[in-house]
This record gives structure tokens, C-alpha cells and sequence, in this order.
């Protein structure tokens, strides 16, 4: 009885060992596929050309043509496009509106 006791208690040791081996595994690897996915959504990669929309149409036309214009080219994405600054005005018509309207937590 004490060997049966034993080999069950063994048994039961190591299948309790391998769970918590397999959740501290794929809690290491959890991690980094967040990183892969969040710098996935950043990094855009495009097949374009490198003429910039300000030249005028029959030049534009003409150039567009040439085959080695297109080149795989990537950009970060992380924002919408703005100018800076719409963008700082933005904040700072925030932290007044904050400071001047909303008042402190006690005032509400």
C-alpha cells in the first residue's frame, strides 16, 4: 500500500509540475507576441513610388510610367496625420478647458 500510495502521489506531483512548466511558458511567451503584434500595426509596407503629389499631372504621368519608380517602402503608422501644430493646440485647449471649466474632484 505504501508504494501504491507513493507512484499516486508521484503521479500526481508531475502532472502538477507540467501544468505549472506549461502556464509559466505561455505566460514567457505571451509577451512577446503582444510586442510582434503591436509593432505589426505600427510598420505599414507598401509597394509605391516615390513621386511626391505635388508635382504637376504630365510630369506626374510621365515618371509614373518608369518602372523603377516602385520600390517596396514602409512608414510608421502611429497616428493619424496632422499637423503639429493642430495637434499641440489641441492638448493645450485640453489642460485649459481642465484647469479653467472642469475644476478639482472636490469641486464636483
Amino acid at each position: 500500500t505504501t508504494t501504491a500510495f507513493v507512484q499516486l502521489f508521484y503521479n500526481r506531483y508531475v502532472s502538477w509540475r507540467l501544468f505549472i512548466s506549461t502556464l509559466a511558458a505561455a505566460a514567457a511567451i505571451f509577451g512577446p507576441i503582444c510586442h510582434i503584434i503591436a509593432s505589426s500595426r505600427l510598420v505599414r509596407v507598401v509597394f509605391a513610388h516615390d513621386l511626391p503629389l505635388t508635382t504637376d499631372k504630365t510630369k506626374f504621368e510621365h515618371e509614373i510610367k518608369k518602372s523603377d519608380r516602385y520600390e517596396w517602402r514602409w512608414r510608421l503608422n502611429w497616428r493619424e496625420p496632422k499637423r503639429m501644430q493642430y495637434a499641440v493646440r489641441d492638448i493645450r485647449s485640453r489642460i485649459m478647458h481642465s484647469l479653467l471649466v472642469g475644476g478639482s474632484v472636490e469641486d464636483q
